[in-house]
């Protein structure tokens, strides 16, 4: 077993005193006192913990008292609370691990949980959390500099000329299909001389340049966050092609679609749970 660097958090919630416990001991001299401990006594306990501080890890059980396990790890994932979860139960009931695994939980162990596979499951937990934070970082790397405008037009509060704003709009949702500037321009009711003149003046790039940079953020976004081979992600992204758009991604990028791809997956298969 690997042995972190850095101090995690660690929340164990059960109602049960030599459960809760006995969590605690096994973690502190299995880890050698460098993680912090914390348990509550209940799922409300559990919940005003989280909410008080930042926790790595939530070992919970699934039935307690006041607020179940399960309607804890719910109020979790509403909320943007960064947290792995290992979920316990005395009972095999196998749709507790459904719902469990629909709410993101990273394992679901029958107690009592023997001390070895109780480290696996936090340690896979704690990796799949380290290398997700790493994917995303490494995506908003990889996606700075795209434009301010492109971004203000996404959410919604763009202070940019109403008509561009609404077009790249329509645009984006429109990835998929193939598309005109003379058909952008008729959605916005422009003629396509003003239309093409206003749309470089306002995004400083030329309509079928700022189409090939939405694509090819998309492209990358689905790299990363989907399991999508290159053939389906070109067709998402409306390119004919699978070639195309290995050509185009290159020179944008400097590598292939899958290289992109390899990269990422190599950065995060190399997160642990020293990232804590």
């Amino acid at each position: 077993m690997s042995k972190p660097g850095a101090v995690c958090r660690i929340l164990i919630a059960d109602d049960e005193m030599n459960t809760r416990e006995g969590i605690r001991y096994l973690l502190e001299h299995h880890y050698a006192g460098n993680w912090s401990i914390t348990t509550a006594e209940h799922g409300l306990d559990a919940w005003e913990k989280l909410q008080s501080a930042a926790y790595d890890l939530l070992i919970a059980d699934i039935r307690m008292p006041g607020m179940t396990g399960l309607e804890l790890v719910g109020k979790l994932m509403d909320s943007e609370l960064d947290t792995a979860v290992v979920l316990l139960s005395g009972y095999a009931e196998f749709e507790y691990a459904q719902q469990g695994l629909q709410y993101g939980v990273a394992d679901y162990l029958l107690k009592p949980a023997e001390p070895e596979r109780l480290i696996e499951s936090i340690e896979k937990a704690l990796g799949a959390r380290a290398r997700r934070r790493l994917e995303r970082q490494a995506y908003a790397v990889w996606t700075i500099g795209f434009g301010e405008e492109e971004a203000q037009a996404r959410n919604g509060h763009s202070n940019m000329h109403p008509s561009i704003a609404k077009a790249i709009g329509y645009m984006q949702e429109r990835l998929n299909e193939p598309m005109s500037m003379r058909e952008v321009a008729q959605y916005v009711h422009l003629s396509p001389s003003y239309f093409s003149a206003l749309f470089k003046d306002v995004t400083e790039l030329t309509f079928s340049d700022y189409m090939i940079r939405l694509r090819h953020r998309r492209a990358k976004e689905l790299l990363v966050k989907s399991e999508l081979d290159i053939l389906q992600i070109a067709d998402e992204i409306g390119y004919q092609s699978s070639s195309y758009f290995i050509r185009v991604f290159r020179e944008l990028e400097g590598v292939t679609p899958g290289q992109f791809r390899e990269s990422i997956h190599q950065l995060a298969s190399a997160a642990t749970i020293r990232d804590c």
